[in-house]
C-alpha cells in the first residue's frame, strides 16, 4: 500500500469552509444527473459517489456534485460541512453493508473471515473509493467504523486490547493492500500470468523452478489467492492467540 503521505486529490484549500476545489468548467456534452428532488444528505452523497465512479476522484468538487444535482454549490453546505465530511460520507455509503449487517460465523475466526471478505466485496463493488482509502482519509469515521466492528469481535473473543488493536490493523492492511494490487493487475493489458510465462520461457536456465511451475501459476485466480491468504492469516492469528492463552492459563495455575 502506498504511504499515507501519498498525494491526495483532496488537498486542503484556504477556504475556511474546507470546500473541495471548485472546477470552473464542467465537461461538455450530455451529463448523467441524479434525478431531481428535494436535496438531502443522502442524495448529495449518492451523487458524489456516482460522479467518482464515473470519472474518478479527480473529478470530485462541490461545483461538480452540485451540477449533478442541478443545484447551486452553496446549497450543498446545508448537508455536508466540508470536504472531509463529503469524503467521509461517500466512503460510508460505499461501505454501509459491512457496518450495518451482522457478521456471519460461529466463532470469532469465522466472523473475522466474513469481515475480510465483506470489505473486499464492498471495495470491488465501489472501486472508485480505493484511492480515498489509500490517501490520507484512513482516520475518517466511515473508515474506522468497520475496524471498530472487527475490534468488537476480537475483544469479545478474549483478545487483550493491545493484541486486538494490532490484529485488526493487520487484517485491514492485508485487505487494502491486496485489493489495491488486484485492481492494478486487472487494469494490465494482458494477464500477469502471460507476461510471467513469456519471461520464464526465455530464462529457463535462470528460472528453472518457475518455468516448471508456470502451469500451476496460470491456474490461479486472484480470488483463489485472496481466499487462501485470508485463511492463512486468520489461522496464524488464531494459533498465536491460542498459544498465548494457554501460556497465560499455565502461569495462572502455577501461581
Amino acid at each position: 500500500m502506498e504511504s499515507a503521505a501519498s498525494a491526495s486529490p483532496f488537498e486542503r484549500t484556504d477556504d475556511p469552509r474546507g470546500a473541495l476545489s471548485s472546477d470552473s468548467d464542467t465537461p461538455s456534452g450530455e451529463r448523467r444527473r441524479v434525478q431531481r428532488g428535494a436535496l438531502t444528505r443522502d442524495r448529495v452523497l449518492e451523487a458524489a459517489l456516482a460522479l467518482i465512479e464515473r470519472e474518478g476522484t479527480s473529478a470530485l468538487s462541490m461545483r461538480r456534485v452540485a451540477a449533478e444535482l442541478g443545484s447551486a454549490p452553496m446549497s450543498l453546505y446545508r448537508h455536508v460541512q466540508n470536504k472531509e465530511d463529503l469524503v467521509d460520507g461517500v466512503i460510508g455509503l460505499a461501505l454501509q453493508d459491512l457496518t450495518t449487517k451482522p457478521l456471519e460465523g460461529e466463532g470469532w475466526s469465522e466472523r473475522a473471515l466474513a469481515w475480510i471478505h465483506g470489505l473486499r466485496a464492498e471495495i470491488r463493488e465501489h472501486p472508485a473509493i480505493l484511492p480515498l482509502l489509500r490517501s490520507n482519509h484512513l482516520v475518517l469515521p466511515s473508515v474506522l467504523a468497520p475496524v471498530d466492528l472487527l475490534l468488537e469481535e476480537l475483544l469479545r473473543a478474549g483478545f487483550p486490547r493491545p493484541r486486538a488493536a494490532k490484529t485488526a490493523w493487520e487484517i485491514m492492511w492485508f485487505v487494502l493492500s491486496f485489493v489495491s494490487s488486484e485492481r492494478r493487475v486487472e487494469r494490465e493489458p494482458e494477464p500477469i500470468s502471460v507476461s510471467t510465462w513469456a519471461m520464464a520461457k526465455t530464462h529457463t536456465d535462470d528460472l528453472p523452478h518457475l518455468a516448471d511451475a508456470l502451469p500451476d501459476f496460470a491456474a490461479l485466480g486472484m480470488k483463489d489467492i485472496f481466499e487462501s491468504g485470508a485463511r492463512h492469516l486468520v489461522a496464524g492469528i488464531r494459533a498465536e492467540f491460542d498459544a498465548h492463552r494457554q501460556e497465560q492459563q499455565a502461569r495462572n495455575v502455577g501461581a
